[in-house]
């Protein structure tokens, strides 16, 4: 497995229910990993969009990333029919795309300048820890704000071995599965004192949802103070007022 995992051009693809083998696949990528394309054919059942719609995204995420589909098969049995193009002639314009190879020249001059720069700067010390830097992901990295928000990425990048985790992050996305997740719920509701199930879980699969989950649940925990009722008076006053009078 890691030995594909190096290969740049791999694609991944997971053919059937359930994301196992994806999980499986991003829990055993190692540092020198590349970022390989990783394909679902089947939905999670807790995705809200059709079937048909998406096998369509993965079938457009494998054709961007370079593979060769057989397109007659797929619009085998579809009718076509004829567009009559407007009279007028498109817009001629210019678009300039760069070479891999002119790329690869501006990545080693931008390393070139980091490194220069990097000596010049007072080295840090170095890192113990054996996690993994954050994977590159659809979601923007936000970093935590509240309380609840920063315990919960500290739980999340304990057990999945992942560093710098954001609010918007996906537990799925970072290669996390039901065995993780009831461990990872064990702990949350030590660490925070409240009853956590896995529907709950499941359903908020981000830090932030899930860090607000939580602080209703702590929330609705805390104990009402009670009150008297009006009209009534307290019996210690009662009977202070009988002994004066």
């Amino acid at each position: 497995m890691r030995a594909l995992l190096q290969d740049s051009s791999a694609i991944l693809l997971e053919v059937g229910p359930g994301r196992t083998l994806g999980s499986l696949v991003k829990a055993n990528a190692g540092p020198n990993a590349t970022d390989c394309v990783l394909v679902q054919t089947l939905r999670h059942p807790r995705e809200v969009c059709s079937d048909q719609e998406y096998l369509l995204k993965s079938l457009a995420v494998m054709w961007c990333s370079g593979a060769s589909l057989d397109w007659p098969a797929f619009y085998a049995g579809e009718s076509r029919h004829r567009v009559q193009l407007p009279t007028y002639p498109f817009e001629k314009q210019s678009y300039w795309i760069q070479t891999k190879a002119k790329v690869a020249a501006c990545s080693a001059k931008i390393h070139e300048h980091e490194m220069e720069t990097s000596d010049r700067a007072p080295r840090a010390e170095p890192c113990v820890s054996q996690a993994f830097p954050r994977p590159s992901l659809d979601s923007v990295y936000v970093a935590p704000h509240t309380e609840s928000e920063k315990k919960v990425c500290e739980l999340w990048e304990k057990m999945l071995g992942i560093r710098e985790l954001g609010i918007d992050d996906n537990f799925f996305d970072l290669g996390g599965h039901s065995l993780i997740a009831t461990q990872l719920i064990s702990r949350l509701q030590k660490s925070f004192s409240v009853e956590i199930s896995l529907e709950a879980f499941f359903d908020n699969q981000t830090v932030c949802s899930l860090a607000a989950a939580i602080d209703r649940l702590c929330a609705a925990m805390e104990p009402k103070q009670a009150r008297p009722m009006p009209g009534r008076i307290p019996r210690a006053a009662s009977r202070q007022r009988q002994t004066v009078s």
